[in-house]
């Protein structure tokens, strides 16, 4: 119960217009009681706090104590928390740029499945560890739980034998897989290799109907490949503004 106390005032918090005295009041009241809740330890009100100070609600931003609270909380297994703290670390945001501590705070949240710390995790092994196979064995954990960045990117670095050997096969089922949540880069890469017939049986019909949605979903490298092919560009009604049908 106390949980969805603490989530209710913060989302209060977070909507709130500061202004009128009577919200400032509101707000400041707010504040103290989460504050109560963060002393006897409560990781869900340490998190708020941490919001709280990171954002400058309820007083001046204080990027020192969103740390400080993030980190109780993060402690304390909150997940989101643990996020935090990666992504601010990694970023430089409010904090000296630290990868090996945005490294860890990842990796804590990671152990829960947390989707966006495994995208970090595989983004940061693969630009800054430079260790491909640490990438893809986290861009296949991010896979499995369905994110088409993570799909396209495995299938990237099946298709380029990065941090494995080359497996066209594989390469192809992920590109599938972030084609059809309409992954314009995905679509693409996925035309070439059938157009080209690259591990597969060439087959330019697919590789056609590839193209075109590639390029309505805002990828502009397909525009090349359909006029060098003489493809016609495909507008989809649902691609337009309103209009009326009548």
């Amino acid at each position: 119960m106390k949980r969805f106390i603490v989530a209710g005032i913060a989302a209060a918090l977070m909507s709130t217009t500061v202004g009128a005295s009577e919200d400032q009041n509101f707000v400041n009241r707010a504040y103290k009681s989460v504050a109560l809740l963060a002393q006897k330890g409560d990781p869900n009100a340490l998190f708020s706090l941490g919001e709280m100070n990171y954002l400058g609600i309820g007083q001046k931003k204080n990027y020192d104590m969103a740390i400080k609270y993030f980190t109780e909380s993060a402690e304390k297994g909150h997940v989101k928390a643990a996020f935090n703290l990666g992504s601010m670390y990694y970023n430089g945001s409010g904090v000296a740029q630290d990868i090996e501590k945005a490294l860890h705070w990842f990796t804590v949240a990671a152990s829960e499945d947390d989707p966006k710390s495994i995208l970090y995790l595989a983004k940061i092994y693969e630009d800054e560890k430079k260790s491909n196979e640490q990438a893809l064995y986290w861009y296949n954990k991010a896979a499995a739980l369905g994110y088409p960045q993570a799909q396209f990117a495995a299938a990237r670095m099946y298709q380029d034998a990065e941090g494995s050997k080359r497996d066209i096969k594989k390469a192809i089922k992920l590109y599938q897989e972030a084609s059809d949540q309409e992954h314009g880069e995905a679509q693409y890469n996925l035309a070439m290799i059938y157009l080209n017939g690259d591990g597969t049986k060439r087959d330019s019909k697919k590789a056609k109907k590839l193209m075109q949605d590639s390029y309505m979903n805002g990828f502009q490298g397909a525009k090349r490949v359909l006029d060098k092919n003489k493809w016609a560009i495909v507008i989809q009604e649902a691609t337009l503004p309103e209009f009326d049908k009548q």
